[in-house]
Protein backbone atom coordinates (compact mmCIF):
# COMPACT_ATOMS: atom_id res chain seq x y z
CA UNK A 1 0.00 0.00 0.00
CA UNK A 2 1.58 3.27 -1.03
CA UNK A 3 2.20 5.72 1.83
CA UNK A 4 0.16 8.95 1.33
CA UNK A 5 1.37 12.85 0.76
CA UNK A 6 0.52 15.93 0.55
CA UNK A 7 1.51 18.97 -1.96
CA UNK A 8 1.48 22.72 -1.48
CA UNK A 9 2.40 25.21 -3.89
CA UNK A 10 2.83 28.37 -3.05
CA UNK A 11 1.22 31.75 -5.24
CA UNK A 12 3.29 34.31 -3.71
CA UNK A 13 1.24 37.13 -5.31
CA UNK A 14 -1.58 39.83 -4.91
CA UNK A 15 -2.86 42.72 -6.27
CA UNK A 16 -1.99 44.73 -2.75
CA UNK A 17 -0.62 43.75 0.50
CA UNK A 18 -2.61 43.60 3.44
CA UNK A 19 -1.41 45.92 6.71
CA UNK A 20 -0.90 42.89 9.36
CA UNK A 21 0.87 40.80 6.34
CA UNK A 22 3.99 39.70 6.65
CA UNK A 23 3.91 36.17 4.11
CA UNK A 24 6.29 36.55 1.02
CA UNK A 25 4.03 37.90 -1.30
CA UNK A 26 3.95 41.08 -3.54
CA UNK A 27 1.96 42.16 -7.02
CA UNK A 28 3.49 40.61 -10.10
CA UNK A 29 2.92 41.19 -13.73
CA UNK A 30 1.35 38.56 -15.80
CA UNK A 31 4.67 37.36 -17.48
CA UNK A 32 6.08 37.04 -14.13
CA UNK A 33 3.18 35.23 -12.72
CA UNK A 34 3.32 33.10 -16.00
CA UNK A 35 7.28 32.21 -15.99
CA UNK A 36 7.08 31.51 -12.22
CA UNK A 37 3.95 29.28 -13.13
CA UNK A 38 6.60 27.39 -15.40
CA UNK A 39 9.22 27.41 -12.88
CA UNK A 40 6.91 26.17 -10.20
CA UNK A 41 5.88 23.28 -12.48
CA UNK A 42 9.22 22.53 -13.15
CA UNK A 43 10.56 21.94 -9.68
CA UNK A 44 7.44 19.21 -8.99
CA UNK A 45 8.90 17.40 -12.18
CA UNK A 46 12.45 17.49 -10.54
CA UNK A 47 10.90 16.24 -7.13
CA UNK A 48 8.45 14.00 -8.14
CA UNK A 49 10.53 11.04 -8.30
CA UNK A 50 11.92 11.17 -4.79
CA UNK A 51 8.09 10.39 -4.28
CA UNK A 52 7.96 7.15 -5.82
CA UNK A 53 5.54 4.63 -3.80
CA UNK A 54 3.83 7.64 -2.70
CA UNK A 55 -0.39 8.75 -3.11
CA UNK A 56 -1.23 11.95 -2.99
CA UNK A 57 -3.89 12.70 -0.89
CA UNK A 58 -4.40 16.98 -0.50
CA UNK A 59 -3.09 19.44 -2.88
CA UNK A 60 -3.08 23.52 -1.35
CA UNK A 61 -2.45 26.05 -3.30
CA UNK A 62 -1.74 28.94 -0.85
CA UNK A 63 -0.22 32.29 -0.93
CA UNK A 64 0.09 35.31 -1.75
CA UNK A 65 -3.90 34.90 -3.37
CA UNK A 66 -3.80 31.71 -5.83
CA UNK A 67 -7.21 33.63 -7.25
CA UNK A 68 -4.76 36.51 -8.94
CA UNK A 69 -3.18 33.68 -10.89
CA UNK A 70 -4.53 33.69 -14.66
CA UNK A 71 -6.40 30.35 -15.35
CA UNK A 72 -3.33 29.02 -17.91
CA UNK A 73 -0.86 29.36 -15.48
CA UNK A 74 -2.93 27.82 -12.58
CA UNK A 75 -3.57 24.80 -14.71
CA UNK A 76 0.23 24.58 -15.98
CA UNK A 77 0.79 23.89 -12.09
CA UNK A 78 -2.07 21.87 -11.35
CA UNK A 79 -1.17 19.48 -14.71
CA UNK A 80 2.01 18.72 -12.50
CA UNK A 81 0.29 18.13 -9.31
CA UNK A 82 -1.57 15.60 -11.38
CA UNK A 83 1.75 14.37 -12.67
CA UNK A 84 1.67 12.24 -9.44
CA UNK A 85 -0.59 9.55 -8.53
CA UNK A 86 -3.59 11.62 -6.97
CA UNK A 87 -5.58 9.51 -4.86
CA UNK A 88 -9.68 9.23 -5.93
CA UNK A 89 -11.09 11.48 -3.55
CA UNK A 90 -8.37 13.79 -3.05
CA UNK A 91 -8.61 16.90 -1.28
CA UNK A 92 -7.86 19.64 -3.20
CA UNK A 93 -7.96 23.90 -1.83
CA UNK A 94 -7.04 26.82 -3.15
CA UNK A 95 -6.90 29.96 -1.21
CA UNK A 96 -9.05 32.73 -2.71
CA UNK A 97 -10.45 37.17 -2.23
CA UNK A 98 -13.78 37.73 -2.24
CA UNK A 99 -12.92 40.29 -4.81
CA UNK A 100 -12.04 40.99 -7.29
CA UNK A 101 -13.04 37.52 -8.42
CA UNK A 102 -13.34 36.56 -12.42
CA UNK A 103 -16.66 34.97 -11.98
CA UNK A 104 -15.56 32.63 -15.09
CA UNK A 105 -12.63 31.56 -12.60
CA UNK A 106 -14.50 29.38 -9.81
CA UNK A 107 -16.00 27.07 -13.02
CA UNK A 108 -12.90 27.06 -14.23
CA UNK A 109 -11.20 25.66 -10.72
CA UNK A 110 -14.22 23.51 -10.35
CA UNK A 111 -13.17 21.56 -13.96
CA UNK A 112 -9.41 21.91 -13.03
CA UNK A 113 -10.49 19.83 -10.09
CA UNK A 114 -10.61 21.82 -6.83
CA UNK A 115 -13.42 20.60 -4.45
CA UNK A 116 -12.47 22.98 -1.14
CA UNK A 117 -12.05 27.11 -1.09
CA UNK A 118 -10.70 28.82 1.26
CA UNK A 119 -11.87 32.92 1.82
CA UNK A 120 -10.25 35.26 2.92
CA UNK A 121 -13.05 36.60 5.00
CA UNK A 122 -10.97 38.46 8.02
CA UNK A 123 -14.77 40.66 9.02
CA UNK A 124 -18.10 41.69 7.82
CA UNK A 125 -17.44 45.28 8.96
CA UNK A 126 -16.24 47.38 5.82
CA UNK A 127 -14.29 49.58 7.95
CA UNK A 128 -12.30 46.99 9.80
CA UNK A 129 -12.21 45.74 5.90
CA UNK A 130 -10.25 48.71 4.83
CA UNK A 131 -8.18 49.56 7.80
CA UNK A 132 -6.29 46.20 6.54
CA UNK A 133 -6.17 46.86 3.34
CA UNK A 134 -8.46 43.96 2.40
CA UNK A 135 -9.75 45.31 -1.18
CA UNK A 136 -13.20 43.37 -0.93
CA UNK A 137 -15.89 44.22 1.29
CA UNK A 138 -18.72 42.73 2.97
CA UNK A 139 -21.44 41.88 0.11
CA UNK A 140 -18.43 40.60 -1.87
CA UNK A 141 -18.27 37.55 0.11
CA UNK A 142 -21.56 36.58 -0.06
CA UNK A 143 -21.98 36.88 -4.20
CA UNK A 144 -17.88 34.73 -3.81
CA UNK A 145 -19.35 32.16 -1.84
CA UNK A 146 -22.87 32.07 -3.64
CA UNK A 147 -20.71 31.49 -7.29
CA UNK A 148 -18.68 28.81 -5.47
CA UNK A 149 -21.89 26.73 -4.80
CA UNK A 150 -23.33 27.38 -7.65
CA UNK A 151 -20.48 25.58 -9.84
CA UNK A 152 -20.33 22.56 -7.27
CA UNK A 153 -17.72 23.44 -4.70
CA UNK A 154 -19.50 23.43 -1.37
CA UNK A 155 -16.50 22.35 0.91
CA UNK A 156 -15.87 25.99 1.78
CA UNK A 157 -13.51 27.51 4.97
CA UNK A 158 -13.60 31.07 5.83
CA UNK A 159 -11.28 33.09 7.58
CA UNK A 160 -11.93 35.31 10.80
CA UNK A 161 -9.49 37.69 12.81
CA UNK A 162 -9.92 39.11 16.53
CA UNK A 163 -7.87 41.62 17.31
CA UNK A 164 -8.56 43.87 14.33
CA UNK A 165 -8.03 48.05 14.71
CA UNK A 166 -11.68 49.47 15.81
CA UNK A 167 -12.91 45.97 16.24
CA UNK A 168 -15.73 45.36 19.37
CA UNK A 169 -17.25 42.63 20.56
CA UNK A 170 -20.42 43.93 18.79
CA UNK A 171 -18.53 43.78 15.92
CA UNK A 172 -16.92 40.16 16.31
CA UNK A 173 -20.66 39.07 16.75
CA UNK A 174 -21.72 40.26 13.56
CA UNK A 175 -18.90 39.10 11.80
CA UNK A 176 -19.27 35.71 13.27
CA UNK A 177 -23.19 36.12 12.35
CA UNK A 178 -22.64 37.13 8.64
CA UNK A 179 -20.46 34.29 8.06
CA UNK A 180 -22.25 31.24 9.36
CA UNK A 181 -25.11 32.60 7.53
CA UNK A 182 -23.03 31.61 4.12
CA UNK A 183 -23.27 28.25 5.64
CA UNK A 184 -19.46 27.38 5.35
CA UNK A 185 -18.15 23.78 6.72
CA UNK A 186 -15.09 24.79 7.88
CA UNK A 187 -13.79 28.16 9.54
CA UNK A 188 -10.48 29.82 10.64
CA UNK A 189 -10.78 32.07 13.27
CA UNK A 190 -6.88 33.93 14.57
CA UNK A 191 -5.89 36.10 16.79
CA UNK A 192 -4.43 39.17 15.40
CA UNK A 193 -1.16 39.15 15.77
CA UNK A 194 0.92 42.64 14.98
CA UNK A 195 4.60 41.71 13.39
CA UNK A 196 7.03 44.02 12.85
CA UNK A 197 7.72 45.65 9.78
CA UNK A 198 4.42 45.28 8.46
CA UNK A 199 2.36 48.91 7.59
CA UNK A 200 -0.14 47.99 10.45
CA UNK A 201 3.07 47.72 13.25
CA UNK A 202 4.22 51.18 11.91
CA UNK A 203 0.33 52.86 11.70
CA UNK A 204 0.07 50.97 15.84
CA UNK A 205 2.85 52.63 16.66
CA UNK A 206 2.67 55.82 15.35
CA UNK A 207 -0.45 55.96 16.95
CA UNK A 208 -2.59 55.94 14.07
CA UNK A 209 -4.49 53.24 15.13
CA UNK A 210 -4.46 50.74 18.35
CA UNK A 211 -5.70 47.55 19.01
CA UNK A 212 -8.24 45.89 21.52
CA UNK A 213 -6.25 45.17 24.53
CA UNK A 214 -5.07 41.14 25.43
CA UNK A 215 -8.30 40.30 27.83
CA UNK A 216 -10.93 41.27 25.19
CA UNK A 217 -9.27 39.90 22.42
CA UNK A 218 -9.03 36.41 24.71
CA UNK A 219 -12.73 36.72 25.79
CA UNK A 220 -14.04 36.98 21.83
CA UNK A 221 -11.44 34.34 21.25
CA UNK A 222 -13.52 31.99 23.84
CA UNK A 223 -16.89 33.21 22.97
CA UNK A 224 -16.36 32.50 19.42
CA UNK A 225 -15.40 29.17 20.24
CA UNK A 226 -18.38 28.33 22.67
CA UNK A 227 -20.78 30.05 19.70
CA UNK A 228 -19.24 27.90 16.90
CA UNK A 229 -19.30 24.37 19.17
CA UNK A 230 -22.89 25.18 19.82
CA UNK A 231 -23.52 25.86 16.29
CA UNK A 232 -21.92 22.09 15.48
CA UNK A 233 -18.41 23.33 14.78
CA UNK A 234 -15.78 21.14 16.16
CA UNK A 235 -12.60 23.12 17.98
CA UNK A 236 -10.51 20.93 16.26
CA UNK A 237 -7.29 22.76 16.45
CA UNK A 238 -6.21 25.87 18.17
CA UNK A 239 -7.56 28.21 14.94
CA UNK A 240 -10.01 26.11 13.00
CA UNK A 241 -13.18 24.39 13.29
CA UNK A 242 -15.39 22.33 11.20
CA UNK A 243 -18.26 20.41 10.43
CA UNK A 244 -18.01 16.86 11.04
CA UNK A 245 -16.53 15.40 8.77
CA UNK A 246 -14.85 18.82 6.93
CA UNK A 247 -11.50 18.80 8.53
CA UNK A 248 -8.77 20.46 6.68
CA UNK A 249 -6.82 17.72 5.89
CA UNK A 250 -3.90 19.20 4.16
CA UNK A 251 -3.68 20.84 7.37
CA UNK A 252 -3.84 18.04 9.29
CA UNK A 253 -0.87 16.57 7.63
CA UNK A 254 1.13 19.67 9.64
CA UNK A 255 -0.32 18.76 13.25
CA UNK A 256 0.38 15.26 12.78
CA UNK A 257 4.03 15.29 11.63
CA UNK A 258 2.30 13.41 7.93
CA UNK A 259 4.60 13.82 4.76
CA UNK A 260 4.14 16.54 2.43
CA UNK A 261 6.29 18.34 -0.21
CA UNK A 262 5.88 22.34 -0.35
CA UNK A 263 7.05 23.91 -4.08
CA UNK A 264 7.48 27.50 -4.38
CA UNK A 265 9.91 30.40 -2.37
CA UNK A 266 9.22 30.33 1.17
CA UNK A 267 7.43 26.96 0.96
CA UNK A 268 8.43 24.43 3.53
CA UNK A 269 8.23 20.57 3.06
CA UNK A 270 8.37 17.49 6.16
CA UNK A 271 9.84 14.74 3.98
CA UNK A 272 11.80 11.69 4.90
CA UNK A 273 11.88 12.68 8.63
CA UNK A 274 13.49 16.35 7.19
CA UNK A 275 11.94 19.49 7.08
CA UNK A 276 13.43 21.63 4.16
CA UNK A 277 12.35 25.00 2.79
CA UNK A 278 13.05 27.18 -0.72
CA UNK A 279 14.43 30.64 0.24
CA UNK A 280 11.87 33.62 -0.10
CA UNK A 281 13.47 34.68 -3.28
CA UNK A 282 11.50 34.29 -6.41
CA UNK A 283 14.50 35.26 -8.66
CA UNK A 284 16.57 32.80 -7.13
CA UNK A 285 13.63 30.11 -7.17
CA UNK A 286 12.62 30.45 -11.09
CA UNK A 287 16.59 30.88 -11.99
CA UNK A 288 17.20 27.48 -10.43
CA UNK A 289 14.43 25.49 -11.89
CA UNK A 290 15.09 26.89 -15.40
CA UNK A 291 18.55 25.83 -15.18
CA UNK A 292 17.47 22.47 -13.38
CA UNK A 293 19.00 22.38 -9.93
CA UNK A 294 17.49 22.66 -6.74
CA UNK A 295 19.02 24.95 -3.62
CA UNK A 296 16.32 23.06 -1.18
CA UNK A 297 17.71 23.99 1.62
CA UNK A 298 18.18 21.58 4.83
CA UNK A 299 16.48 22.91 7.86
CA UNK A 300 17.58 22.35 11.16
CA UNK A 301 16.88 18.54 12.15
CA UNK A 302 13.40 17.78 13.37
CA UNK A 303 12.90 16.31 16.97
CA UNK A 304 10.20 14.08 17.01
CA UNK A 305 9.77 14.31 20.79
CA UNK A 306 9.22 18.03 20.71
CA UNK A 307 7.39 18.17 17.64
CA UNK A 308 4.86 15.38 19.02
CA UNK A 309 4.28 16.98 21.95
CA UNK A 310 4.33 20.74 20.55
CA UNK A 311 2.06 20.04 17.45
CA UNK A 312 -0.57 17.21 19.15
CA UNK A 313 -1.64 19.53 21.56
CA UNK A 314 -2.26 22.06 18.99
CA UNK A 315 -5.48 19.90 18.62
CA UNK A 316 -8.67 18.48 20.02
CA UNK A 317 -6.99 14.89 19.32
CA UNK A 318 -4.62 15.87 21.94
CA UNK A 319 -1.52 13.78 23.16
CA UNK A 320 -1.29 10.39 23.20
CA UNK A 321 0.55 9.32 25.75
CA UNK A 322 1.26 6.11 24.96
CA UNK A 323 2.81 7.01 21.72
CA UNK A 324 4.55 9.61 23.41
CA UNK A 325 6.46 6.97 25.72
CA UNK A 326 7.75 5.15 22.65
CA UNK A 327 9.39 8.51 22.19
CA UNK A 328 10.49 9.59 25.36
CA UNK A 329 10.20 6.40 27.73
CA UNK A 330 7.60 5.51 29.92
CA UNK A 331 8.75 7.98 33.17
CA UNK A 332 9.31 11.42 30.59
CA UNK A 333 6.05 10.12 29.13
CA UNK A 334 4.28 9.87 32.68
CA UNK A 335 5.60 13.00 34.24
CA UNK A 336 4.05 14.95 30.99
CA UNK A 337 0.88 13.36 31.67
CA UNK A 338 0.57 13.85 35.41
CA UNK A 339 1.28 17.58 34.80
CA UNK A 340 -1.01 18.51 32.12
CA UNK A 341 -3.59 16.56 34.71
CA UNK A 342 -2.90 18.86 37.41
CA UNK A 343 -4.14 21.79 35.14
CA UNK A 344 -7.89 20.06 34.75
CA UNK A 345 -9.31 21.57 37.83
CA UNK A 346 -8.32 25.21 36.46
CA UNK A 347 -10.45 24.23 33.04
CA UNK A 348 -6.90 24.60 30.71
CA UNK A 349 -7.02 20.29 30.08
CA UNK A 350 -9.14 17.64 29.72
CA UNK A 351 -8.74 13.96 29.57
CA UNK A 352 -9.26 12.24 26.75
CA UNK A 353 -9.43 8.16 26.01
CA UNK A 354 -5.70 8.78 25.33
CA UNK A 355 -3.99 10.97 27.14
CA UNK A 356 -4.70 14.69 27.42
CA UNK A 357 -5.99 17.58 25.31
CA UNK A 358 -6.26 21.30 25.54
CA UNK A 359 -9.34 23.04 26.39
CA UNK A 360 -10.42 26.45 24.39
CA UNK A 361 -8.74 28.41 27.84
CA UNK A 362 -5.82 26.20 27.25
CA UNK A 363 -5.62 26.93 23.71
CA UNK A 364 -5.56 30.18 24.64
CA UNK A 365 -2.42 30.00 27.10
CA UNK A 366 -0.48 27.30 25.43
CA UNK A 367 2.46 28.79 24.83
CA UNK A 368 3.04 28.77 28.60
CA UNK A 369 2.07 25.25 29.42
CA UNK A 370 3.94 23.86 25.76
CA UNK A 371 7.00 26.04 27.51
CA UNK A 372 6.62 24.16 31.06
CA UNK A 373 6.35 20.64 29.62
CA UNK A 374 9.34 20.97 27.61
CA UNK A 375 11.09 21.20 30.23
CA UNK A 376 10.38 17.32 30.99
CA UNK A 377 12.45 16.48 28.02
Amino acid sequence: MNKALGLYFHIPFCRSKCTYCDFYSFAAKPDVQAEYAVALAQVADTLRPRAQGYTVDTVYFGGGTPSVLAPEAFASVMDAAKRSAIAEGAEITTEANPAPLDPNLLPFWRKMGVNRLSFGMQSAIDEELRIIGRRHRAEDLAVAVGAAKSCGIDNISLDLMLGLPGQTAESVAASLSAALALAPTHLSVYCLKLEEGTTLARMVESGRVSLPDDEAVAEWYLTTAETLVREGFEHYEISNFALPGYRSRHNMRYWQRAEYLGFGPAAHSFFAEERRYFAADIQAFVQNAHMGTLDWILDDPADPIEETLILSLRTADGLDLAALATLTGEQTAAQIGQDLARLIPGGHVRQTAAGYALTAQGMLVSNTILSDLLLRL
